[in-house]
């Protein structure tokens, strides 16, 4: 159950930014959360799936926080998204090094949020697992 928990939550996050099958960051999974309805959809079953977490975290330790990676990779998204929406009038490009970067992609602002989002993402099972297991 352990690894399913993991991969659950960091499969998630690395599916998003990645898009195993795509070098071009604008036919990367990421984009269709630009739409609201999407964007929704997919807010609503992370948070489902961090109640049930949180529910189940009381037995279990770092592998259980990792069902919340989700919800906090949404979360931060929408504020990555809209923070560069606000400096450059366009919506986050996440490239990774071997992507074929368009002319308006900057990396220190799209590069740095990108790193922003992954770190805040990826560590923050870490920081709750910590957190709860002082808290409960």
């Amino acid at each position: 159950m352990e690894i399913l928990c993991v991969a659950i939550g960091f499969g998630y996050v690395f599916y998003m930014c990645n898009g195993f099958l795509t070098l071009t960051p604008k036919k990367k999974p990421y984009n269709a959360l630009f739409d609201t309805k999407v964007y929704l959809t997919h807010l609503g079953l992370a948070l489902v799936l961090a109640v049930f977490g949180f529910w189940y975290f009381r037995n279990a330790g770092f592998q259980t926080a990792s069902f919340f990676v989700p919800a906090v990779f949404l979360v931060i998204f929408l504020i990555a998204d809209n923070l560069v929406q606000l400096i450059t009038g366009r919506h986050l490009i996440i490239a990774d090094r071997w992507d074929s970067k368009p002319p308006s992609y900057n990396w220190y602002i799209d590069g740095l949020m990108s790193i922003l989002l992954l770190t805040v993402s990826l560590c923050s099972p870490f920081v709750l697992e910590q957190y709860f297991r002082v808290r409960f």
